[in-house]
Parts: C-alpha cells; sequence; structure tokens
C-alpha cells in the first residue's frame, strides 16, 4: 500500500491556499491543512509533522515565511 505525501500550505490568501490545495489533490498528494499563520503552523508541524511544506513568505500576521522557516519544532 502507497503512503501518500502529506503537504502542509501556509498561504493567507484562502483562494490562494485553496487553488493549490485542489491541484496537490489532483496530483495525488495528501494536504494537511491549509493555514493562514506562521504561528498556527508552527503548531501544526509539531503534532502533524507534514512531509512537505509549502509556506509563502509575505505572510500576514507576526511572523513572515522566512522567520517562520527558520523556527525548529
Amino acid at each position: 500500500m502507497d503512503t501518500l505525501i502529506k503537504i502542509l500550505v501556509v498561504e493567507d490568501e484562502m483562494l490562494i491556499g485553496a487553488k493549490i490545495s485542489m491541484l496537490l489533490t489532483n496530483l495525488g498528494y495528501e494536504v494537511a491543512g491549509i493555514l493562514p499563520r506562521g504561528e498556527e503552523a508552527i503548531v501544526h508541524v509539531e503534532e502533524n509533522r507534514p512531509d512537505i511544506i509549502l509556506l509563502d513568505i509575505n505572510l500576514k500576521g507576526k511572523m513572515d515565511g522566512i522567520e517562520t522557516a527558520s523556527r525548529r519544532g
């Protein structure tokens, strides 16, 4: 049995996040979630451990994508 690769999408523009999610699902990936903020992504990653994270650099909120990516979980 093949295990799907889990991808977390971190994108503050929900229409873009939904489109990315739809494309990834059509390509055979499992979308682990669509989150709008870096802070939420850090918590999600610690609890769920996706295989890949697609991270927008220009996130709204306290942390941008670069700061989010630099955090260790």
